[in-house]
């Protein structure tokens, strides 16, 4: 009896920590996460529109140059706040807020 306590015990605690950290990225995070990584791996010159909720992740299109011709879209993975952009790298958001520390640094 006291084992089935314990597992049941265990699968409880499973599963409330699964519901913790199943917080979505909102479009609002998504969109800065985007534009840090546009800085960093795009362009500097350009802009990032407003996010598009797809089933897993976030689509925001961007524009770059002066002229502001479409370049595709970044992705934000709903869930990690990963940002992927196509031949380009994969970046976990804690690796676009290093470099925006980075910068803050340089900058003092």
């Amino acid at each position: 009896m006291s084992r089935t306590l314990l597992t049941v015990g265990i699968l409880i605690a499973l599963a409330f920590t699964a519901v913790a950290h199943t917080e979505r990225i909102s479009s609002s995070r998504a969109h800065d996460l985007a534009t840090t990584y546009m800085m960093q791996y795009i362009s500097l010159c350009g802009v990032v529109e407003a996010p598009i909720s797809r089933a897993t992740y976030w689509e925001l299109p961007i524009r770059v140059g002066q002229a502001a011709q479409p370049a595709g879209a970044i992705q934000v993975d709903k869930r990690s706040g990963t940002v992927s952009y196509p031949q380009h790298p994969t970046a976990p958001p804690q690796s676009l807020a290093a470099w925006e520390k980075s910068l803050e640094k340089r900058h003092k």
